[in-house]
């Protein structure tokens, strides 16, 4: 990545707050609006729900109407955001009395039209901090898990040079949600200007010609998460409106492609054209997927297409504010290691369902270890407790020696 000195960026805990919480609202705002089409909200309350929606007051609307949303969704639906709220509710005050302005965003674009069948996607504003925020809901519906569970890869042309003859490989299921025709038909459904990719980027262009000099960033948690890596990579490869570098933000993200696909995003890195940090809880099993460090090193040398790859820098976040960084760019010498912690797909692709078993035995501290609540309560303990605000995104990207320094003291 290109030097960028830190004082033009904020610190990884003032990247990343808001946007956890924009990944919450995504689970959030689609409950809501369901009361409201049952008229379950008090008079006048449903036009609070019309867009443009400040942040701060869609946190308040979902306190005001946490007994409703109990009453009428699933205990497991609300348990992976529910408490979670109340936590960024608490912290948002805390901050308050610290003076520190946050949560000045609001909503201006928002689809959950046939969120039955369909991504979820909204598009929030930032006038203080100049930021122009896409976020991805993850999965809540029966769509949502098939898409997960569809893990062939499935070749594409590189972004970067579409003419080579080298092709990227990427999670058919995630592709086909974000650039396929929307409410697909299934396998056969092609790759073609009408889709939600497509949509987004519409929504942008406008926008942005509202606000220049605005950031893109991107966001998501668990399937969202991994939509957004994919969104990332293509705004900062092939759309020339929208402004540079596009910063990725996500938590809890499932791998999205191959070495080739990492590759791709490692050239966008370097060419200052894309940022990322993925964040992930310690024993949360789904950032090892699809699939999980179920081969050996010399099956993985011999299925390089087939072996999902993470990419882009990650922070794991442990119980009380501990952490690691780790950046597997900056670790390759050690090959040995790498390839024994890869992953290669079975039957070329099919790594979610291979791990069904795998997430019924451990149901209890999947949902616990994978839900936006402990992402939550985890992330205020890294920024509070553990110094998280003293580091910079380009520390971890630009400077090693200085990130490990930092992380000692």
């Amino acid at each position: 990545m290109s030097s960028t000195t830190k004082e033009e960026w904020p610190n990884i805990v003032e990247e990343s707050s808001d946007l956890l919480l924009y990944s919450i609202f995504m689970y959030a705002l689609p409950d809501l609006q369901s009361l409201a089409s049952k008229e379950l909200l008090r008079d006048g309350d449903a036009d609070c729900l019309t867009l443009p929606i400040k942040t701060s007051d869609l946190l308040n609307f979902c306190m005001k109407y946490k007994s409703e949303l109990k009453a009428h969704f699933k205990p497991e639906e609300l348990e992976l955001y529910g408490t979670a709220l109340f936590l960024a509710k608490e912290h948002m005050e805390n901050m308050a009395n610290g003076k520190q302005e946050i949560m000045d965003s609001e909503i201006v674009a928002f689809d959950a039209m046939h969120s039955e069948r369909e991504l979820v996607y909204g598009i929030a504003k930032s006038d203080l901090r100049k930021t122009i925020t896409v976020m991805f809901r993850g999965s809540t519906t029966l769509k949502d898990v098939l898409v997960d569970a569809d893990g062939f890869i499935v070749d594409c042309d590189n972004p970067l040079n579409p003419e080579s003859k080298e092709k990227i490989g990427l999670h058919h299921g995630f592709l086909e949600y974000l650039k396929g025709t929307p409410r697909g038909h299934g396998r056969s459904a092609d790759l073609d200007a009408a889709n939600k990719y497509s949509e987004i980027m519409a929504e942008l262009t406008v926008v942005f010609k509202e606000c220049p000099g605005y950031r893109l960033y991107v966001t998501g948690h668990s399937l969202g998460a991994s939509l957004a890596q994919l969104f990332a990579m293509e705004a900062a490869a092939s759309h020339e409106l929208i402004p540079k570098p596009v910063t990725v933000i996500n938590f809890a993200s499932p791998k999205v492609g191959n070495i080739f696909f990492r590759n791709c995003f490692e050239d966008l890195e370097d060419q200052g054209k894309l940022r990322c940090l993925r964040f992930c809880n310690d024993a949360d099993i789904i950032p090892t997927l699809p699939d999980r460090q179920n081969c050996s090193f010399i099956r993985t040398l011999r299925c390089k297409p087939s072996v999902y790859r993470h990419a882009g820098p990650k922070v794991i976040l442990h119980p009380c504010g501990e952490f690691e960084i780790r950046y597997e760019k900056h670790d390759r010498e050690n090959k040995l290691k790498f390839m024994q912690e890869a992953s290669v797909t079975g039957g070329h692709g099919m790594g979610f369902a291979i791990m069904v078993p795998t997430l019924v035995r451990y149901s209890k501290n999947f949902l616990t270890n994978h839900s936006c609540r402990e992402y939550m309560k985890r992330f205020q303990d890294f920024s509070v407790k553990r110094g998280g605000d003293k580091i910079f995104l380009n520390h971890i990207y630009n400077n090693q020696a200085a990130l490990k320094k930092l992380l000692e003291a």
